[in-house]
């Protein structure tokens, strides 16, 4: 098992990406993670342990195969989006 923090604001296509089976992925507090998905795996029992924020434009996390998301950031988030002629 492979354990990786992320401790610094993160941003791509996909705002951070699982690179193989068993990988835990710590987002610190505080840190932001953004792209057109938060998070991603098409691995097998992957660990996202989310501290932080993580936007994205679609889907924020997208794991495939026995994987999990552990929230521990309690918060809501209202974006409102206003449109003038």
């Amino acid at each position: 098992m492979t354990i990786i923090i992320v401790n610094t604001d993160q941003s791509s296509t996909d705002g951070i990406d699982f690179t193989d089976n068993d990988e835990t992925l710590i987002v610190q507090s505080g840190i932001y993670v953004f792209g057109s998905s938060g998070a991603y795996s098409n691995f097998n029992n992957n660990t996202l342990i989310n501290n932080g924020y993580i936007f994205s434009g679609s889907h924020g996390v997208s794991l495939y195969g026995d994987s999990i998301v552990i929230n521990k950031l309690v918060a809501l988030f209202v974006v409102t989006m206003m449109v003038f002629f």
